[in-house]
């Protein structure tokens, strides 16, 4: 157990995802609710949700450390798995019974819900294997990035799902699910801009694949396209007003720390973006699941 401990906190810290994890389902399933006006959702709903979407990045972790495991036994062999604290096959073995408890938990919560599951599976065998165009897709570093993070979207599309499988899907959660693809976005690129002496080889950042300006701007983007997004959820949910008082400036603060990083790209400005991307993803899911019970 000692191992498995130890490899948590390098790789998966649970001290930093649950709480981001709970936020993310509870708002997702929420946000449902408060389009469809149904009966309130039980707390297994979420008690499941939260299991079966925390498995779900463990499964993305396992699977990474399978894709990066010759990268990072060249570049990187300071990490759990090339050092030798886990095997790919226990990891492996890991992974397997973290679908059978997600596909107990879903058949136990409802079993409409299966073939959801099946869908987020699919995209997740695809992106597993890259596609099959794996050293293709790794020189296309937008494309990659835009189609690995659609599984953040069906991720929410099945939190939400856990709400609304019982009356149907609503076209007003669009926005809210453009939103969760817009923020991990932010998450993504954001954790892949750093400073020059920070710069690892073998590890394609978007600083050094794009450069400083060019990345810095594309993050912001991708924050503007959240903020864009959440407001119109917000607006769906007749609360815009006091959203977008939180974020407009939140989003003056991103623009002057990113112009700031920009001017001078030292490992001090760069701390901004290891911190601002966890900010905005929890503000968003509170900001639009505390809203959806007022």
């Amino acid at each position: 157990m000692k191992k498995w401990w130890i490899y948590q906190k390098e790789r998966f810290p649970l001290a930093q995802y649950i709480p981001m994890i709970i936020v993310f389902t509870v708002s997702g399933i929420s946000y449902s609710y408060r389009l469809s006006h149904r009966a309130s959702p039980s707390p297994a709903q979420y008690v499941v949700g939260i299991f079966i979407t925390l498995i779900w990045f463990m499964l993305l972790r396992i699977a990474d450390e399978h894709k990066d495991y010759e990268e990072d036994k060249k570049y990187r062999p300071y990490r759990a798995v090339p050092r030798g604290l886990i095997t790919l096959m226990e990891l492996k073995y890991l992974g397997i019974i973290l679908v059978l408890i997600q596909i107990g938990l879903t058949f136990w919560l409802d079993i409409r819900l299966l073939p959801i599951l099946l869908i987020v599976y699919a995209w997740f065998a695809l992106m597993s294997f890259e596609f099959g165009v794996a050293d293709w897709l790794k020189q296309q570093h937008t494309l990659y990035l835009l189609s690995h993070m659609v599984m953040m979207l069906l991720i929410n599309f099945y939190i939400t799902s856990i709400e609304w499988i019982s009356h149907g899907f609503l076209i007003e959660l669009v926005p809210y699910l453009l939103a969760g693809y817009a923020t991990g976005l932010v998450l993504e690129v954001g954790r892949k801009l750093r400073s020059e002496e920070e710069e690892e080889e073998g590890v394609a950042t978007y600083t050094a694949v794009w450069g400083v300006k060019k990345s810095v701007i594309v993050w912001l983007v991708c924050v503007a396209a959240s903020l864009i997004a959440v407001i119109i959820s917000a607006y769906i949910i007749e609360s815009s007003r006091t959203i977008l008082a939180i974020f407009a400036p939140l989003y003056l603060i991103a623009i002057y720390f990113s112009t700031k990083f920009i001017k001078v790209p030292a490992k001090k400005n760069a701390k901004f973006f290891k911190i601002f991307p966890a900010i905005w993803f929890l503000f968003v899911y509170l900001a639009l699941g505390v809203t959806s019970w007022i």
